[in-house]
């Protein structure tokens, strides 16, 4: 036992009131107040007998962080410490004003100082700072300087007033960061550089056997986080997660606050796995996330927090890899800590609105409606428990809006599509225009408004809609990743109005969308891709000048869908539609008469398609047979280009503007562009990720001609190359049509299955088939619809050639 001597008052201590009493005037320590520097040294002094705190002579601070000091004791502390608070202060008017403020900021919290509080508690000593006009002392020996305390002046105590108001306002929704101070403090650079500077000496001149080392780590990496949250410095990631593996490394086992070390360190991890992609990131911050569980027992504050994070973590992991097991582990996890939270808990929202997501993720993978019902009630609990004015409350209302908008497409109830739609204008009207989700929320609104003009042809929800999307356009700066995808959306808006009303004006705007979209340097490729399709289908329509430069920009972005940033089960799932994309590009140039551009193009897709069916090597797999490092970088830059579109969106203190993100982007598309110009410029590497050009394909064609058939909707035709020749012999086939093709498919495939045949036996073994009539009906049409025109145009265009007329 231990005891607390205070203004002639002796109490004795339990072992967890003198530990909260040491973490609390710990804290209060570190105020600054009008060039005072407080430390630690001078507030506790220890007489000759251990165990023993002396607070008679030391404590002499200002008046006003007396009364904070034992107001959260009286709020928070042990019994005997409320006991002291209480019989000192409780009466006095400065204290009664100031118990409602710490009750806020302690809401929620059991009578141990957690690291929740200890991030609380310094947030609020920081504010006391400001508004006291407090300044960081100019003391450069490092011995502390103290003053007697003095009444609070008249100038303070105007400061204490809005003191109030700020404290009122503190956010109870931390984090768990081992402390982490007011995101008010990271809105300036200079702040954080400050901040991170105090802390980095703080760090150096402590001993790695110093018990406050590990707190000191664990708040610089805090400090480092929030600083590429605001920069996006990937460094300053890297040292975040340095001095947070330290702090974990330094701390014994057994020690009570390393259950949230670890879960800092796992929260850091997940962070640069959100930037990076890195799969080992995300797996390690998994582990210590769960050792960060597994350390905290049962009834324990902090256990639903740390619950909550293991289950995003593992919801990340699901998104990422797509095992079932993950998110069914994460739904437990988060399930877990939604249960036993009370309903005024702060953090509650929050949970429900991720065990929300995470029942609408399984039921977007597995298609049970009865998670698509508990994830909107999730939603709904979420929107219904959040108090007015909290700052997230309009993702809350998007994220519910955006659950009954699936609920409408799976189950085709209009109530949902209307409650969907008046949840997400709520979440638009509590945005102001520079708050960074505002055009997310826009272009979900606009989206939602689209489904019902579909659903009941009202004109009103088209314009609506146009207008949204429009206003989420002007929100997005240039280069951000996510302007594509709203371009996009805005040109195929335009293009229903355009189909609806005949304006010519709608048209001419969507095709300026789309080539926007499609031109952009960042953005996620496939979106880039279905832009360019869409502005070809607009160019067509409108006889557009721009319709082969579309096809060309369609060109260039199919091998970075399918050989950059991409897993390999994303690259199979866009297989068919890049073949689609080809055959139409390549029947739009021969119509242009470019076929030269139209064999090039049906080469480079031929060889995408095969090799991703084959499992062939790509040319960056060739590239890193060669140049390893170039091509580890190329992946590694298309990959954080890839991940603004695909990552999971989380709310993080000070993240950076849209234009700010905008410009991380603009230059990551930068350096992968100078990336493949260097690779270029390597022997064999001369069209790296281009098509090849015909002089080099004319080369197959030394022992015979070479006929390439290109089937599509627009039309069907066969390029021959021939030896010798200068250009591509073009064949034109009317008679056949893609249609024509796919119903021979059919009939064949119906006379394998019919003989017992595997369709997938066909590829690795002649097999013997009956239906003899069927397949001589079926080599008939070919003969007179594909090989005896392109057998005839051959035998003339040869005869020409040998009779010199080339």
């Amino acid at each position: 036992m231990s005891s607390l001597i205070f203004r002639g008052i002796t109490v004795e201590l339990s072992a967890e009131d003198d530990h909260f009493l040491r973490d609390v005037l710990h804290l209060v320590s570190e105020l600054k107040l009008n060039d005072r520097y407080v430390d630690k040294a001078d507030l506790l002094s220890r007489e000759s007998s251990p165990g023993v705190w002396d607070a008679n002579e030391p404590l002499i601070l200002p008046e006003i962080v007396v009364h904070f000091t034992l107001s959260v004791f009286a709020e928070l502390g042990g019994e005997g410490l409320q006991l002291v608070a209480s019989q000192e202060l409780y009466g006095t008017d400065l204290c009664d004003r100031l118990r409602e403020p710490v009750a806020i900021l302690l809401d929620g919290h059991e009578n141990y100082p957690s690291m929740i509080l200890k991030a609380k508690i310094t947030t609020a000593a920081d504010i006391f700072r400001q508004a006291l006009g407090g300044e960081q002392s100019n003391n450069q020996t490092g011995e502390s300087r103290v003053q007697d305390s003095a009444p609070i002046s008249g100038d303070q105590t105007g400061n204490f007033e809005g003191l109030l108001q700020l404290l009122s306002q503190v956010n109870p929704d931390n984090d768990g960061s081992f402390p982490s101070y007011g995101s008010d403090n990271f809105g300036n650079c200079e702040d954080i550089n400050r901040r991170i500077e105090m802390e980095e000496k703080a760090v150096r001149s402590t001993p790695d056997s110093h018990p406050d080392k590990p707190s000191r780590l664990s708040n610089l990496g805090t400090s480092l986080l929030r600083r590429f949250e605001r920069l996006g410095n990937v460094d300053d990631l890297n040292s975040a997660i340095a001095r947070h593996q330290a702090a974990v490394d330094l701390t014994p086992n057994g020690h009570p606050d390393k259950h949230l070390l670890l879960n800092n360190l796992g929260s850091s991890l997940l962070r640069r796995f959100e930037r990076l992609g890195n799969v080992d990131d995300l797996d390690s911050a998994t582990v210590r996330l769960q050792a960060a569980v597994n350390l905290t027992p049962d009834g324990h504050p902090d256990k639903y927090l740390l619950l909550n994070n293991l289950g995003s973590s593992l919801l990340r992991r699901f998104e990422r890899l797509g095992n079932v097991d993950d998110l069914d582990r994460a739904i437990a996890r988060l399930q877990t800590a939604v249960n036993p939270t009370p309903d005024g808990h702060p953090d509650k929202p929050s949970w429900l609105n991720n065990l929300g997501s995470s029942l609408l993720r399984r039921f977007e993978r597995l298609g049970n409606v009865d998670d698509l019902n508990s994830a909107i009630a999730r939603h709904q609990a979420a929107v219904n428990l959040s108090p007015d004015g909290h700052p997230y409350n309009s993702s809350l209302l998007n994220n519910l809006g955006s659950s009954l908008l699936r609920r409408f497409e799976r189950l085709g109830n209009v109530d949902d599509l209307d409650s969907g739609i008046e949840r997400l204008q709520a979440a638009v009207n509590l945005s102001p225009d520079g708050h960074p989700y505002k055009p997310g929320l826009l272009n979900n609104l606009g989206s939602s408004l689209i489904r019902r003009f579909e659903r009941l042809g009202n004109l009103d929800d088209l314009n609506s809609a146009i207008a949204r999307n429009q206003a989420a356009v002007n929100l997005t700066p240039d280069g951000h990743p996510d302007k594509p995808s709203r371009l996009n959306n805005l040109g195929n808006y335009l293009i229903r109005r355009f189909e609806h009303l005949g304006n010519v004006d709608d048209a001419e705007a969507s095709i300026v969308q789309f080539s926007a979209a499609s031109l952009s340097p960042v953005g996620y490729p496939f979106v880039r891709l279905a832009a360019a399709r869409e502005w070809i289908g607009a160019a067509i329509t409108t006889n557009h000048t721009s319709l082969l430069t579309a096809c060309e920009c369609a060109t260039t972005i199919i091998p970075l869908v399918a050989w950059l940033g991409l897993s390999i089960l994303d690259r199979h799932q866009h297989l068919a539609q890049i073949g689609g994309i080809v055959r139409d590009v390549a029947s739009i140039a021969i119509s242009l008469g470019k076929c030269d551009k139209a064999i090039e193009w049906l080469e480079q897709g031929r060889s995408i398609v095969w090799t991703q069916i084959l499992q062939l090597r790509t040319p960056v797999d060739e590239l890193g047979a060669v140049e390893p490092d170039l091509a580890g970088r190329l992946l590694h830059v298309s990959s954080l280009l890839d991940q603004g579109m695909k990552s999971t969106k989380s709310h993080h203190e000070g993240e950076p503007s849209l234009e700010e993100e905008a410009q991380q982007y603009r230059a990551l598309a930068r350096e992968r562009d100078e990336i493949i110009e260097r690779i270029r410029s390597l022997p064999r590497f001369g069209d790296f990720l281009r098509p090849p050009k015909l002089h080099q394909l004319v080369n197959a064609a030394k022992e015979g001609p070479v006929v390439v058939l290109n089937v599509s909707n627009i039309r069907c035709d066969a390029l021959a190359l021939v030896y010798g020749a200068d250009e591509v012999i073009h064949i034109p086939l009317p008679d056949l049509t893609s249609e024509k093709i796919t119903q021979l498919q059919a009939k064949f495939n119906s006379i394998l299955k019919s003989s017992g045949v595997r369709l997938r036996a066909v590829r690795d073994e002649e097999v013997e088939v009956g239906g003899d009539e069927g397949c001589k009906r079926i080599l008939a049409e070919l003969w007179d619809y594909l090989v005896k025109p392109v057998l005839d145009s051959l035998a003339f265009c040869i005869h020409f050639l040998v009779s010199g007329g080339v």
